[in-house]
């Protein structure tokens, strides 16, 4: 009993003492890039019920569609992503395996715009300025994001 009463005694002492801060990711985006990139991201569920409620019925649809559109683009994205990343692994697996070329050459850039990819940005390497920038690529962001500021 007694040494459990020191050993947090010490935890909460190295709590205190230590330099222990969160540390949150920053990125290079402004408020107003931000905002566009989660809309396009997250559609109407970035908002609240009651800011859902003043937005017009047009601009609900929009933000639905270039959500769906944003959505359907790194869904793909992600699934020529994932392929070769298995492409890559059965090859180096089984460099000479007959089975391996073939299924590569069958199957390797098969995409599916039906299946939804969960696999998240972060354990594929991508970046959100390679998510911006993917999206500027298809016209779903502007081609003047990275110029959007508070002022325009």
């Amino acid at each position: 009993m007694n040494k459990i009463k020191v050993t947090q005694a010490k935890v909460a002492k190295q709590i205190t003492n230590s330099n222990f801060r969160m540390k949150y990711e920053r990125d290079e985006f402004n408020s107003v890039q931000n905002k566009l990139y989660k809309e396009v991201l997250f559609g109407l569920s970035n908002f609240s019920e009651s800011e859902i409620k003043a937005i017009p019925y047009k601009e609900q649809n929009r933000i639905n569609k270039t959500h769906r559109h944003a959505q359907s683009i790194l869904n793909i994205w992600k699934q020529e992503l994932c392929n070769n990343i298995v492409n890559d692994l059965f090859k180096a697996l089984f460099p000479k395996s007959s089975i391996t070329k073939e299924l590569n050459e069958e199957y390797g850039d098969l995409i599916d715009p039906t299946f939804k990819n969960f696999v998240n940005f972060k354990d594929l390497g991508i970046s959100k300025k390679q998510i911006v920038n993917k999206l500027i690529t298809h016209n779903v962001l502007p081609k003047n994001f990275f110029e959007l500021n508070e002022s325009k």
